[in-house]
């Protein structure tokens, strides 16, 4: 092999990782359990039925508490899960301006084609299953996270709630 031939593989080498890199598409790495984050808590408030309050927690970056005193504000009530209607309003009044409308899926999805197809840079998505709530949050660029149960990575996504991370 002559030094002219090495350089052509090298710059071609270099241009396909390039590409590669240009190219790369957004990966689902894990499932963060919000349950085992916020055990403390969810032990001494003697909290179940709380998938809203984590959620909003982990979405907007409060703690537990205070995502409890909100949900409960929005209508919840302790040990027990909350209408959406209710959490969209109460965001609209806490967080104004920072969410989208609910935004339906009229196919079936789960949590890895929802971050493959849809998930953006620059925002969090509060996630509608059927009866229960979690969030997919942005770990690192392209990388992402669902925040919830450990088997939501897997539960039909129904519809999303954009918000805005600026």
């Amino acid at each position: 092999m002559t030094i002219r031939t090495f350089k052509l593989l090298t710059i071609g080498t270099l241009l396909f990782i390039g590409a590669s890199n240009v190219c790369a598409q957004n990966k689902l790495e894990g499932v963060v359990d919000t349950n085992y984050k916020n055990a403390t808590a969810i032990i001494i408030m003697k909290e179940t039925e709380d998938c809203s309050v984590r959620a909003i927690s982990e979405a907007y970056n409060i703690t537990y508490r205070k995502s409890h005193e909100l949900n409960k504000s929005w209508g919840r009530v302790n040990n027990e899960g909350v209408y959406w209607n209710s959490i969209e309003k109460g965001i609209r009044k806490d967080f104004p301006s920072t969410a989208s409308k609910l935004i339906p899926i009229h196919s079936t999805m789960n949590s890895f084609d929802f971050v493959d197809q849809i998930a953006e840079s620059g925002y969090t998505y509060i996630i509608v299953a059927d009866k229960h709530i979690f969030v997919i949050e942005e770990e690192y660029h392209q990388h992402w996270l669902v925040k919830g149960n450990l088997n939501d990575a897997t539960k039909q996504v129904l519809g999303y709630l954009r918000i805005n991370n600026n």
